[in-house]
């Protein structure tokens, strides 16, 4: 008896300890936000000069990190712009960014 409602505590534990996912479009917003705080925190940025604006992200979700592509628009101040693609690792919790390209 006492094997029985060890193994049914152990399992209703399993059942409870289920990953919340989250919706899609929370990430890219979340990824999108970690990238930019991460442009504009590089060292020697001077905001009167470049601004950057995301406008799309691929991302892969890996165990312990996002693989992510994005579509990246830079203006600068004398009114020349650039769209181009930049790579990047974020961290599950968004905190840590290691480029890639």
């Amino acid at each position: 008896m006492k094997k029985i409602i060890l193994y049914l505590s152990i399992a209703f534990m399993a059942a409870c300890n289920v990953n919340e996912k989250q919706d899609p479009q929370t990430i890219k917003d979340n990824l999108n936000a970690s990238m930019l705080e991460y442009l504009y925190k590089d060292k020697n940025y001077d905001t009167a000069h470049v601004r950057y604006n995301i406008e799309k992200v691929y991302y892969f979700e890996d165990k312990t990190r996002f693989k992510c592509e994005f579509k990246v628009h830079m203006k600068l101040s004398n009114g020349f712009d650039s769209t181009g693609s930049m790579g990047a690792y974020i961290t599950k919790d968004y905190k840590n960014v290691e480029r890639i390209y």
